[in-house]
């Protein structure tokens, strides 16, 4: 499979995007922002096309697998990112779920940071 994540909006939390495999649209993604440095769990992977596998070993395996047992059979797995392991795709809802990951959902929404706090 042929990973393309089109980014289109960005702030200094998060990035937004559209997700596409072997060309064809997806989902919406979330990642974390841009950095000119890469910082460990903080930086979103850099622009271009990469290779997607299946990891059958982890933390995130382990509980997808008690969580989605019907159905699971590994994490998509982001191969290849120049400075990144384990790139992992799965779910989330805001950017602190990322930890450098790419975030998927059926839909997007950007909210404010006045309206994050509290």
């Amino acid at each position: 499979m042929k990973l393309l994540v089109e980014r289109f909006t960005s702030d200094e939390d998060t990035t937004i995007s559209a997700v596409y495999l072997d060309d064809v649209f997806q989902c919406f993604g979330l990642e974390d922002e841009y950095r000119e440095e890469k910082v460990a769990s903080k930086t979103r992977i850099p622009a271009g096309t990469y290779k997607v596998g299946v990891r059958t070993t982890g933390g995130f395996h382990s509980r997808y697998k008690n969580k989605f047992s019907e159905f699971h059979q590994g994490m998509l797995h982001v191969q290849d990112v120049p400075g990144f392991e384990f790139i992992l795709i799965h779910v989330g809802n805001t950017d602190e779920n990322t930890a450098g990951c790419l975030l998927v959902g059926t839909g997007a929404r950007a909210i404010s940071l006045s309206s994050r706090a509290g």
